[in-house]
C-alpha cells in the first residue's frame, strides 16, 4: 500500500522546479535502483525461503544503499525531513547487518533481517512525498471537484455549493488550529489561505453570474494554489 501511495506522492513532488527538481529526480533514481534489488528478494526469494538468493543479494543491497545515504532531498517540512533521516538511518543499519550476515553465510539471520530492511526502505521512500494532511487534502478534493467535474458539466448548483464549502473550510482554518505539520509555516500558510479565500469569493461571484469563463479560471487557479501549498509545506 505504501508503494502505491508513494507513487502518487512522488508524482506531485516531481513538479518542483530547478535545483529542487534535480534533487528529487536523484532521490527517485536512488530509491528505484534499490527497489530493483529489493523487489525479487521480497516478493520471490523471501516467501520461497530461497536462502541462496537472499545471501547472494547482500553486496547488491550494500552497493545500492550508497547513493541513498548521500541524498539531500528537497523536503521543506521539518517533521517529514526528520522522519526521512530517521528511516534512512534505520535502513542503513539494517542493510549493513544484512550484508554482514550474508558474508557470514548466516541464512537464519539474513531471513530474520529481510522484513525489517524492507519496511525501513518503504518508510524512507514514502517520506519523499508530501505528508497526508486532512486540512489541505480536503481543500484540494473540493477544488478538484469544481475544476474537474462541475465546470466541465456546467453544473452551476455544484459550483455554487462547492465554492461555499471552500469558503466555509477556509473560514474555519485558523492558524492556531492548523495540524502539527503546518505549524512551522503557519504565518505563510495563513497569508496563502487568505488569498485562497479571496479566490473562493470570486469563484462564488462568477457562479452567481453564471460566467463560465470566469468560474473556470478561478477554479483552475484555486486548484493550482492549493496544490502548491501541499508541495511547498508538506
Amino acid at each position: 500500500m505504501k508503494s502505491i501511495l508513494f507513487a502518487g506522492a512522488v508524482l506531485l513532488s516531481a513538479t518542483l522546479v530547478g535545483a529542487a527538481d534535480s534533487s528529487m529526480v536523484a532521490s527517485e533514481n536512488a530509491f528505484d535502483a534499490f527497489h530493483v534489488v529489493m523487489h525479487p528478494i521480497w516478493h520471490e526469494a523471501y516467501p520461497a525461503k530461497d536462502y541462496a538468493a537472499l545471501i547472494a543479494s547482500g553486496p547488491h543491497f550494500a552497493e545500492k544503499y550508497e547513493p541513498v545515504a548521500k541524498l539531500d532531498p528537497p523536503i521543506k517540512n521539518p517533521i517529514r525531513l526528520a522522519a526521512f533521516k530517521s528511516h534512512r538511518q534505520q535502513m542503513g543499519i539494517l542493510v549493513t547487518q544484512f550484508a554482514d550476515a550474508c558474508r557470514k553465510n548466516d541464512s537464519a539471520k539474513v531471513y530474520e533481517i529481510t522484513p525489517a530492511m524492507h519496511q525501513a526502505f518503504e518508510d524512507a521512500m514514502f517520506d519523499l512525498g508530501p505528508m497526508n494532511c486532512g486540512l489541505i487534502d480536503g481543500l484540494l478534493i473540493t477544488a478538484d471537484l469544481i475544476a474537474d467535474m462541475h465546470i466541465p458539466a456546467e453544473n452551476w448548483d455544484g459550483i455554487q455549493g462547492s465554492s461555499e464549502t471552500l469558503i466555509m473550510k477556509l473560514d474555519h482554518a485558523k492558524p492556531e488550529m492548523y495540524p502539527a505539520e503546518l505549524q512551522p509555516f503557519k504565518d505563510n500558510v495563513a497569508k496563502e489561505f487568505a488569498q485562497l479565500r479571496g479566490l473562493a469569493d470570486q469563484l462564488k461571484a462568477c457562479a452567481d453570474k453564471k460566467d463560465m469563463a470566469c468560474a473556470g479560471a478561478r477554479a483552475a487557479e484555486l486548484k493550482k494554489q492549493i496544490t502548491a501549498i501541499r508541495e511547498n509545506y508538506l
